[in-house]
């Protein structure tokens, strides 16, 4: 049985699924991410679902919301089942976004052990995909990495976004991320920059102007660009592409390197970063000095079915 919860903080039961599902010690440590779920329901971008059994024991949860207000994409933050089978949760989610003719994507963030919430996604056709975050620290040496002949770095300005952005979009096409990063569809990924560069992403504050950046080619032109924030008292990458016709010319290595002197010097002990398994550019941040700290398995479903192209096949 599935039943629509309102609230989360009336349900221990639910609070105590959610400590497990999200690895938290004490119900105090959950809190604050209640308090965000529960600002999403009321203003009804959000649903939190449970599935209880024949006992009436929960069993499951299911939270998620609408990434954007033109619900192109769902996101299901948390899907948790405790050895129990996940289909009406997964139906549930599915039925609500479909039933909006504007929807692109679903993504669900499958937490803890669920295997019956895998077996429910893969059912509907929704391919995994593995992100991971890294961390980098900033007290060792750091080798310089110039900019190769006819580059150079300037600030990223209001003047250079437009630029800025096609490039992005440019650098974006056909990769892993284009599929599994949906908030990377044009839409969305637009939006992403300029939220990033305003101080108003959720979770990425402290836009850092010094340690960001802008490649330009001899003549002007955007050739890559990287942005820091500040998250979890570390600098973070937020963004870095380079657009196509520039690269395999050490510009993405340049930049890191700028931006990891720069946060260095803003007293910084760390660098982190997210990156999708099976992206290239984790071998270079390998080689820098990144190492992974956490990974996660993400449920990835497009109308269009752009995800099946990416399956793994053993």
């Amino acid at each position: 049985m599935i039943e629509r919860l309102d609230r989360l903080g009336d349900h221990i039961e639910i609070q105590r699924m959610l400590q497990r599902a999200w690895h938290a010690s004490t119900l105090e440590s959950v809190q604050p991410s209640i308090e965000r779920v529960e600002g999403r329901l009321a203003s009804g971008v959000g649903q939190a679902l449970a599935l209880y059994d024949a006992d009436h024991i929960a069993r499951g949860i299911l939270l998620w919301y609408w990434y954007d207000q033109a619900h192109m994409y769902a996101q299901g933050t948390t899907l948790y089942t405790e050895n129990y089978a996940a289909d009406g949760l997964v139906d549930e989610l599915f039925e609500a976004g479909l039933a909006e003719p504007s929807l692109k994507a679903i993504s669900v963030a499958v937490r803890g052990d669920s295997p019956g919430a895998r077996d429910a996604l893969l059912r509907r056709d929704a391919v995994f995909f593995g992100r991971c975050e890294m961390v980098c620290d900033l007290n060792g040496s750091l080798a310089e990495s110039p900019l190769a002949d006819g580059y150079h770095l300037v600030q990223w300005t209001d003047e250079v976004n437009p630029a800025v952005e096609t490039v992005g979009l440019a650098a974006l096409a056909g990769t892993i991320d284009e599929v599994a990063v949906p908030d990377t569809m044009p839409e969305q990924f637009i939006e992403v920059l300029r939220q990033l560069r305003a101080n108003e992403y959720p979770g990425l504050m402290g836009w850092n102007d010094a340690a960001s950046g802008v490649i330009l080619d001899g003549e002007g032109r955007a050739a890559g660009y990287i942005g820091i924030c500040t998250a979890g008292g570390m600098g973070f990458v937020a963004d870095i592409a380079v657009h196509p016709a520039h690269q395999r010319r050490g510009l993405g290595r340049a930049m890191m390197m700028h931006s990891m002197r720069m946060c260095r010097e803003q007293h910084y002990t760390q660098m982190g970063l997210a990156v999708t398994t099976r992206n290239p550019a984790q071998h270079l941040y390998e080689a820098l000095g990144f190492r992974v700290v956490e990974c996660g398995e993400t449920a990835i479903w497009w109308r269009d079915g752009r995800q099946v192209a990416w399956r793994e096949t053993k």
